[in-house]
């Protein structure tokens, strides 16, 4: 059965997103800290 195959893709989707985010904001953080 194909249910929740969608929802499914579209929450890993969200979590890469998600984490992507995360690793960017860290990684500018860090770079502005180690400027200043």
């Amino acid at each position: 059965p194909n249910t929740g195959e969608k929802a499914t893709s579209a929450t890993s989707l969200g979590l890469a997103v998600l984490g992507m985010g995360l690793a960017l904001f860290a990684a500018k953080r860090k770079k502005d800290e180690e400027e200043a």
